[in-house]
């Protein structure tokens, strides 16, 4: 009865809210393990619950949130946030938005302060169909040295609320040089300037520890970001372009050529190139390390050239 650990171990949202205070205090000063669904804001129960939890915000260890948007951004405003909050113990956040309406609207963000505070201990943050200002992010967690895993993802059908060109985005993950997993997904500026001349002159952001690389944006973005980037012991790419009708053959030779320089570099006993319904796969498999790349690339229908282009 006497045991946090034990205490941390049966936190529930369900119970009552005032059984709820008593097993927090019953954790006195152990790190806790939040996860919250959509569920937990629906029921006004649990909802009072919550609101327990946020006052204990400084000792979480690890915070998951899979829910509306906008309940997310409530949740987390209640956060007693200040200049200085430290999250000394938080290990993993993972926010995943949802919106029965799509993509929020571009002025709806998380709370500038959540993504702006130290968190020294950080090795795992995803944060999918959130929108944020990525200077919050580049003075808060993304700058923990401890940073192995980095997701970011949008949907595909909506251009990318507060997003970077490759160069600046590039330059904020460049000190993150313990990250092993990087994924991207639709989080490029859509309207940046043409990368298509500059990759060739720019100087490549060193990645020592990547193993795994994952990134979708249109082609020329894509090419943009592969030939700026070196990652010796990577062993997973995964490329998804998102072409359209008017795919020239110009863009291809960028495009292939970053997937050359970031492949793993242990020879391929599988090559396997599916052409159909508008889309070539293709996957290359390591001989002795099953190292793995995939390339996703939509093309238009009956674009023969662009695939004998691409192999």
């Amino acid at each position: 009865m006497e045991s946090p650990l034990l205490w941390r171990k049966v936190l529930d949202l369900s119970v009552k809210p005032q059984w709820m205070v008593e097993m927090l205090k019953r954790t006195q000063d152990v790190s806790l393990t939040i996860r919250i669904s959509q569920e937990d804001f629906e029921s006004k129960m649990r909802y009072k619950n919550l609101m327990n939890i946020v006052d204990h915000f400084w000792r979480l260890e690890t915070l998951e949130i899979d829910a509306l948007f906008p309940y997310i951004c409530e949740f987390l405003s209640c956060v007693p946030f200040d200049d200085d909050t430290k999250v000394l113990r938080l290990r993993s956040l993972s926010l995943c938005g949802s919106s029965s309406q799509g993509l929020p609207e571009y002025d709806d963000m998380l709370p500038y302060e959540l993504l702006a505070f130290s968190a020294p201990s950080l090795e795992y943050l995803a944060l999918e169909n959130c929108p944020f200002d990525w200077d919050a992010l580049n003075s808060g967690p993304i700058r923990s040295f401890k940073l192995t895993v980095l997701h970011v993802f949008y949907p595909t059908d909506s251009d990318a609320p507060h997003a970077l060109p490759v160069s600046e985005l590039l330059a904020i993950l460049a000190p993150m040089i313990s990250l092993q997993e990087l994924r991207l997904r639709n989080i490029f500026e859509a309207n940046c300037e043409d990368l298509l001349m500059e990759w060739e002159a720019s100087s490549a952001t060193m990645f020592p520890a990547l193993r795994i690389l994952d990134i979708q944006a249109n082609i020329q973005i894509c090419s943009g970001f592969l030939n700026s980037v070196s990652a010796s012991n990577l062993v997973e790419l995964e490329v998804e372009c998102n072409t359209t009708g008017d795919t020239s053959l110009f863009a291809i030779r960028p495009f292939m050529s970053g997937i050359s320089k970031l492949a793993p570099r242990e020879p391929y006993k599988i090559l396997t190139a599916i052409y159909q319904t508008g889309k070539l796969w293709i996957a290359l498999q390591g001989n002795q390390t099953r190292t793995f790349s995939r390339i996703v690339v939509p093309v238009p229908h009956n674009s023969g050239p662009i695939l004998a282009y691409i192999i």
